[in-house]
């Protein structure tokens, strides 16, 4: 996101810098599609020969409206309570679209009233998910999070 830094009423022009790209760019005032203020947050969008700048307003973005690709939201309560009393079935692994991920705990936990080691080792991976899931940070106001959305061995 880029961040207005400077407003020049004399030249009519505002002064947009980029903290990932580490650049600054000026922009005419006409290009606005508000007034801008210093400190403002703004997305950019760029034709051959037009330009429209938006302010991004910082509730929505904090409460995922624009969820990036690749991700989903989940509850991170009823994902922990999920993880603690359905995690050694893999349910929470489906939930977040981690498919092979379930599979193999469903089948270590077939596997675990058979053998002790697959039990051993399912217990292990769910006390670890259970402590990740705790460990969590950036819900919005609603208690959801952001989590990668994806069905490969990624986590």
């Amino acid at each position: 996101m880029q961040k207005v830094l400077k407003v020049d009423l004399l030249n009519s022009t505002v002064l947009i810098g980029d903290d990932e790209i580490k650049t600054m760019e000026s922009y005419p005032l006409s290009d606005f599609s508000f007034s801008p203020q210093e400190g403002d947050i703004v997305r950019i969008y760029k034709n051959s020969d037009k330009v429209f700048i938006e302010k991004v307003d910082i509730e929505k973005k904090t409460s995922f409206e624009d969820i990036p690709f690749g991700y989903r939201k989940v509850n991170r309560l009823a994902y922990l309570l999920v993880a603690i009393f359905f995690g050694g079935l893999g349910v929470h692994k489906f939930i977040v679209g981690k498919v092979c991920y379930g599979i193999l705990y469903l089948l270590l936990c077939t596997i675990g009233w058979i053998t002790i080691i697959g039990g051993i080792i399912g217990i292990i991976f769910v006390i670890t998910d259970i402590v990740k899931i705790a460990l969590i940070t950036g819900e919005d106001s609603a208690g959801n999070v952001l989590l990668k959305d994806h069905g490969l061995f990624e986590s």
